[in-house]
């Protein structure tokens, strides 16, 4: 089952999603990260617990969340042409983009491929 989005807007260089709040968005959020961001800032806590080159991470070294108890938390990612953050409610997740157009509409057609809509 795909993640659901349930919002989304952008103004030029800002654009935010946001998802129902399902155990799938963090397979999902993970993808985008590695996509968008590089890793050794982006897999800090969320997804890794370590800071090495993807090729060199072995599988049982993935953090697995409980999205449930991924309550009032919120990540950012950023670099020197982007900024994510990835907020956490009770029951809806809400992603915050800063970046651009070109890597928005990269990000808008991986969410598009990805993800259902209401």
């Amino acid at each position: 089952m795909k993640p659901k989005v349930i919002g989304t807007g952008n103004k030029d260089s800002y654009t935010y999603f946001i998802f129902r709040k399902d155990q799938q968005l963090l397979f999902l959020l993970r993808q985008l990260l590695h996509k968008q961001t590089p890793w050794y800032e982006s897999v800090e806590g969320m997804v890794y617990k370590n800071f090495e080159t993807p090729e060199e991470i072995p599988e049982e070294d993935l953090v697995e969340h409980n999205i449930n108890n991924m309550v009032d938390e919120i990540y950012n990612f950023s670099g020197e042409d982007h900024m994510i953050d990835i907020i956490f409610g009770t029951s809806k997740v809400f992603m915050i983009c800063t970046m651009s157009q070109e890597k928005t509409q990269q990000l808008r057609a991986f969410i598009r491929d990805n993800c259902s809509f209401r």
